[in-house]
């Protein structure tokens, strides 16, 4: 399968913007205590731009993976943050290591939302913005191009 080199900039940008998000969201949280939700649906925004770089038109695939990149970031965010809270709170027997099985990963980040549902809001708001942004690429030189003819 054939990648177009302006797809890998996408790519490559994306990763980058989800890890910077991860880092940002995680540990204002893990910093300050509190969950911000403007900060947590900034990470879509964020990833969204990140997609975005290099591109002049929206494509579907990358729609797709800049809500498949906001949803990872914002899991392993999730991750981070409970693992944070339980280590400072338990035993040492009972530390959630930093690197876990998947099954292990998804349990932490289902049950820490099944305890505080609010989250899948601000979940949602992000994802929205991930779409957003990328489906929004180009929208500008389009509406300057629609003036420029009138």
């Amino acid at each position: 399968m054939y990648m177009a080199s302006s797809d890998l900039k996408s790519l490559f940008f994306g990763i980058i913007a989800a890890v910077i998000a991860t880092i940002v969201w995680s540990y204002s949280v893990i910093l300050t205590n509190f969950q911000f939700g403007l900060i947590s649906a900034a990470v879509g925004f964020i990833v969204g731009i990140g997609v975005s770089m290099g591109q002049k038109n929206p494509k579907p695939s990358l729609i797709v993976l800049s809500i498949v990149l906001t949803l990872l970031s914002l899991a392993v965010s999730q991750f981070l943050i409970v693992r944070h809270i339980v280590n400072q709170n338990s035993l040492s027997f009972m530390q959630i290591p930093l690197i876990v099985d998947p099954s292990i990963f998804l349990d932490v980040v289902v049950r820490s939302i099944q305890i505080e549902p609010i989250t899948l809001l601000f979940w949602g708001i992000s994802l929205y913005l991930a779409y957003a942004v990328v489906a929004g690429i180009g929208k500008k030189d389009e509406a300057k191009e629609n003036l420029a003819k009138k």
